[in-house]
């Protein structure tokens, strides 16, 4: 039989958590009247082309410390359909054939193509996300109780555009499409077994009957890689092709991801904003790792680095370490492959299992310089980068030590750093075959490694390398280094 004692102490430690969660957030009268706040406020704000939807923790009645408003304007001009209704050729479609899982496209209707910002495909004319963000700011500069109390902060953010009310209110806005359809890939939710009895029956029918709402979402750029990749009708050369270009774009995107200043991963919750960019550059280099056998690893681990997670880092450095001992294809940024690289290429290229060879057969270098839009990538951290402005994996088992390194000097091992440090120096001086450009790349990597260890070896290492370029017109690069110093 159950101790009445551990019971009442149950209750009364429930008793205290209710009383605790109603002061810190509100009661449940409290809660109600927030949500007939924001319903009132909705319906006043409604007019003949546009409804208003609050949305989020502050319209569910949570007035929690940091949270923005998040309002939907349902657009009442564009209505989208699954399925073309009786007589109505000049119908938004929703496409989620062609689209990933878990999205949509909407197809807008060729008499209609000229009045809105469409992508042309081979799949008809879907409607472009940037062209909603933009729609939406437009309505809300247009309008005028809107202008009246802007401060002059409206920008677009992601799917939704952002302003701030009086320089006191933040709130996220997104333009939004019904469909008064259920959309049929997902059936299997109405009908799935549910334990817990929720939602119920009413709720489930009521949801149907409203259909869903369509938000801007996504990057159609990748979409655009994807369809054509799916695409059964191309030969298996050029989705190979569209397959490269799809992990090259990736990759671009999340380096141009703006992440910096630093914040670390465990503070991601204070800041909603840098959690999002967070995920999407996660999701982007975990694509483009497939790009190659090592630079996607040693990018994944720059990005923990970044971060500050040096765990992860190391986990990914450790993952990475194993293909070192291939013979990988080299294919640099500065120069082109040899023509031996080109055929062994050629025939990677015409491999039933292209992906798996591209990811285990090459190793690209990448180099990025810093301009306007990606100023605050995670790779120009000031360890990581070559020069101010540039950021350069130049020899990848060069900078996979450098990385070591680097996790050694955080954790702060006098041991680690000692072996990382040594073995820095060995494969950077051993690394004599390689271009001029890369053995630059590779020996800034050992002097940022001296330097931040107070190495009174590191003018000694310049002096060693003065040899090696002596060859070749490298006053740029000595100028570079000579600052260092």
């Amino acid at each position: 039989m159950d101790n009445p004692n551990d019971n009442q102490s149950l209750i009364n430690n429930s008793f205290k958590l209710y009383h605790y969660l109603s002061d810190k957030f509100g009661s449940k009268t409290i809660v109600t009247y927030r949500r007939y706040t924001y319903k009132c406020f909705d319906d006043c704000m409604q007019n003949a082309d546009i409804r208003i939807i609050s949305s989020g923790s502050k319209a569910e009645g949570l007035d929690l410390p940091g949270s923005d408003l998040d309002l939907m304007l349902l657009s009442n001009e564009i209505v989208v359909y699954e399925n073309v209704p009786d007589g109505d050729k000049d119908t938004y479609l929703l496409d989620t054939e062609n689209a990933s899982i878990g999205f949509a496209f909407i197809k807008v209707p060729k008499g209609f193509s000229n009045c809105v910002n469409v992508t042309n495909t081979f799949n008809g004319f879907l409607l472009t996300n940037q062209y909603i963000k933009e729609q939406c700011a437009r309505e809300l500069e247009e309008d005028k109780y809107f202008m009246g109390i802007l401060r002059n902060l409206l920008k677009i953010q992601g799917p939704s555009v952002s302003l701030t009310f009086q320089g006191i209110v933040e709130v996220d806005v997104v333009l939004c499409y019904s469909c008064h359809e259920w959309p049929s890939v997902a059936n299997k939710w109405v009908v799935r077994s549910r334990i817990s009895n929720w939602p119920s029956e009413n709720l489930i029918t009521a949801s149907i009957d409203e259909g869903v709402l369509l938000i801007p979402v996504g990057n159609r750029s990748l979409n655009f890689f994807l369809y054509r990749i799916r695409n059964e009708k191309f030969p298996s050369s050029l989705k190979n092709t569209y397959a490269i270009a799809f992990l090259d774009y990736s990759r671009s995107k999340a380096l141009s991801i703006n992440m910096l200043p630093c914040v670390s991963v465990s503070n991601c919750n204070k800041n909603k904003h840098y959690y999002s960019k967070y995920k999407q550059c996660l999701f982007h280099l975990l694509l483009s790792r497939q790009s190659d056998a090592v630079s996607g690893w040693l990018l994944l681990a720059v990005f923990f680095y970044s971060s500050e997670e040096y765990g992860k880092m190391i986990d990914v450095l450790q993952i990475s370490k194993k293909f070192f001992s291939r013979d990988l294809i080299q294919l640099t940024w500065w120069n082109l492959p040899t023509l031996d690289q080109s055929r062994c290429k050629k025939m990677i290229i015409r491999s039933k299992f292209f992906l798996k060879r591209l990811r285990t057969s090459f190793s690209k270098s990448v180099a990025i310089s810093k301009n306007n839009k990606n100023e605050n990538g995670f790779v120009f951290h000031k360890d990581l980068i070559i020069t101010n402005e540039d950021f350069c994996i130049g020899s990848p088992l060069v900078y996979h030590r450098y990385l070591t390194f680097l996790y050694a000097y955080r954790i702060d091992s006098t041991r680690e750093i000692t072996i990382a440090l040594q073995s820095l120096t060995e494969v950077v001086e051993n690394s004599i075959d390689s271009d001029i450009l890369t053995i630059v790349a590779d020996y800034i990597c050992l002097f940022k490694a001296q330097q931040l260890v107070g190495s009174k070896e590191n003018y000694s290492t310049y002096q060693r390398m003065l040899p090696i370029l002596s060859s070749s017109d490298t006053k740029h690069i000595f100028s570079t280094l000579n600052k260092m110093f």
